[in-house]
Formats: structure tokens, sequence, C-alpha cells
């Protein structure tokens, strides 16, 4: 009977263990995705933004393009992405107006069509490649922008046959060099649930950047795998059921504000949910669960990318700031400069970069703001705390030594 008991008791503890391991997977995944921001950033000089826009659009599955002239990096950081991620099979294409469907989907196999049978050849086109990447996308012909308008809505492709090819890919990323001026092509722009407008980097920043290029390890390091992406993406839409009722409303009002300055926000895009396309409520839902943001937060910041013409940012920016002041905007920053001079042993500037923050968010307090902003102001100041925990541990640490 003892020994039963303790054959029972064994096979709980396994259970209860397995059942903590399964717990902790999606949130070692989202740590994941976090690192891989972090891994792209650290490549570049000023394009932390970007990276983590692009990490989001992976959690969400949702399609990304980056808009700006030649010569800002738009390429070079989805390559970055791509070569970091362990079982990535990466597709990319420069688009012209000569590309046709078979260079994207591969060729018809020519010995099958004498044969009487329509078939195409497989190996590292789309329908091979989980992370897809359309160079200059908007630049296709009329038939080629026809067969993508279902890969980026439905992740299928009608063939010409009438057959249905499935395409694989998480997330479909693109660049260009202007936005796309014809009304055929507003469709597959409103498919894009972020749209960036990338701009070359400050002149104060060219010397730290020069010196990055000249002494960037050439190695290839993969940061993730593609179960850590799926992992993360079950985990964003976990968090987006757990978390429904404040997504929605703070989509609703982002969107209300939006559409009230003029600026179209489709309702595809605004209320999709589909575990295969990241529509706006799950690219909110991944940016707020892998930077660690209210959904309120969340959707405020990444209504930006909604925004499809950089000639109305200005009206945008207007209208935004009735949602979110400018004092939690800065007082966030601070918080972020802090964290990174703490990792950097700069622990006098990170003490002084998070007492400023903290005097920010009192003088909001003070203004009777708090409760409008409670959520967030709670959470910056339990990142303050934290910092200056950890401050206070270092610098024991520090005199500890000293002493020795």
């Amino acid at each position: 009977m003892i020994q039963k008991k303790l054959i029972y008791k064994q096979a709980l503890c396994h259970d209860v263990e397995k059942m903590e391991v399964e717990k902790s997977r999606p949130l070692d995944a989202v740590a994941k995705m976090r690192a891989l921001a972090d891994a792209v950033s650290a490549e570049f000089v000023g394009r932390d933004v970007e990276s983590q826009l692009a990490v989001t659009a992976l959690a969400s599955s949702a399609n990304l393009v980056f808009i700006g002239e030649p010569g800002v990096a738009k390429s070079s950081l989805i390559r970055s992405l791509a070569s970091k991620i362990d079982g990535g099979r990466f597709f990319y294409y420069l688009m012209t107006k000569y590309t046709t469907p078979d260079e994207l989907l591969g060729p018809i196999d020519p010995i099958a069509f004498k044969n009487g049978t329509f078939k195409r050849m497989h190996g590292s086109w789309m329908p091979d490649s989980n992370i897809v990447f359309l160079d200059e996308l908007f630049k296709a012909s009329s038939a080629t922008l026809n067969a993508l308008l279902n890969a980026m809505n439905e992740r299928m492709i009608v063939d010409f046959d009438g057959s249905v090819i499935d395409i694989p890919a998480i997330s479909i990323f693109s660049a260009s060099n202007e936005i796309p001026q014809s009304s055929d092509l507003r469709a597959l722009y409103d498919r894009f649930a972020i749209k960036a407008f990338v701009n070359p980097i400050s002149t104060d920043l060219i010397p730290k950047t020069v010196r990055l290029n000249v002494n960037k390890a050439r190695e290839k390091r993969t940061v993730v795998s593609i179960d850590d992406i799926m992992m993360a993406k079950k985990a964003v839409q976990d968090y987006l059921r757990q978390n429904a009722d404040s997504v929605a409303d703070s989509i609703g009002e982002v969107v209300s504000l939006l559409r009230g300055e003029g600026i179209s926000v489709s309702d595809r895009m605004a209320v999709g949910v589909d575990e295969n396309i990241g529509y706006f409520p799950a690219v909110v839902s991944a940016y707020s669960l892998i930077f660690d943001q209210t959904p309120r937060k969340a959707a405020i910041i990444m209504a930006r990318y909604l925004v499809d013409d950089p000639s109305a940012m200005g009206t945008f920016e207007k209208a935004i700031e009735t949602l979110y002041p400018k004092e939690l905007t800065i007082a966030q920053e601070k918080i972020e400069e802090a964290t990174a001079a703490l990792g950097a042993g700069e622990l006098k500037k990170a003490k002084e970069l998070a007492y400023e923050s903290m005097n920010m968010l009192q003088d909001l307090i003070k203004s009777g703001k708090f409760d409008l902003y409670r959520n967030e102001i709670e959470m910056m100041v339990k990142r303050e705390e934290s910092i200056m925990e950890a401050i206070k541990q270092t610098q024991s640490i520090i005199d500890k030594a000293a002493k020795k």
C-alpha cells in the first residue's frame, strides 16, 4: 500500500512538473521574441522601433511593409531578422512589372504538363517558405498582384487551373521606396497591418553607425526557432482572449479617433481576428505582451502604423496626444534609457533617469490625471522600483568587492 502511494505521489509530481513546463514554454517563447528584437536592433543604429515592429509582425502573423527612400536599411533589417530564425525558410524576390506568378509559385513541371497534368515544381518558392519578403511589391504586374491578394489575406493562392496552393508564410514582409499611388493597389496596401515609414538616421548618429559597421561581427547566430515563433503566436492568441475587453475598448477608442480625423481604417483591419493572419487586435496584443505595455498603450503606439500616408502624420500626432500626454511618453523613454544605462553599468546615470521619470509621474498625479492613466502609471512605477532595487543590489556588490 505504501509502495502504491509512493508511486502515485511520484506520478503526481511528474504531472505537476510537466504542467509547469508546459505553462512556462509560451512565456519563454515571448522572452525569446524580445531577445530577437534586441539582436536585430544590435546590428543597426537608430532602428530599435523597426526591429520591434518586425518581431511584432512575426508574433502576430501580420503583414508588414517598410516605406522609405533608398538606403535606409529597410531590406537589410528584414534579412537580419530572417537570418536569426532557426528552421526559417526564407523567400526573397525583387518585384518588377514583368514579374509573373511562376517566379513566386515555382515553374510548371514540364514533364507533368506534357503528360496532361498541371503541376508546379517545388523547391525554394513561396509555397515552400515560412518567411516571405517581396521587395518593391507595389511595382508588380496586375496578374501577380491579384494572385497575391489571397496570399496576404488567406495564405493561399488560386492557380491558373483553379487548384488552391497553400502559402505557409508566418508573415509577408515588403519594402518600398514610395507609397502606392494607384487606386488599384489600395486593397493590397490595406492588407499590411503594419505600415512603417522609415526615415534616414539623424546626422548625430552617423559616427556611431560607421563605427558599428567597421567593427560589426559577421557571425550568423540564430536566436529563435520556428517552434518558438509558433509558441509565441499561441501566447499572443491566449493573451488576446484573456484581455479581450481591454484590447477591444482600446482599439475602439483609437480607431474612432483616427476616423474622426479623416484617417481611414478598414473594418477588416480594425476588427479582424484570425489565427493565421494578424490584424490590428493581434498586433496590439503581440506588442503589449512582448514589450510589456498595457493594451491601451500598445493600441496607441501601434495606431501610428495604421496611417497609410506620411502627409497625415501631423494630424495623427495632434489627435493621439489627446489620448496619451507627452509627459507619459517622455517618462516611458526615461525608463527605457535608465534600463539601458543600468545594463551598461552606468549606475549614476540610471538613477538620475529613474528619478526624473518618477518626478514626471508625480506631476501627472498631482495634476489630477492619475485615474485617466492609472494602468500606465502603475506599470511605470513598478518598473522604476525594480530599476532602483537593481541599482541598490549592484552598488552593494560593488561596495563589498571594494572592501576585499
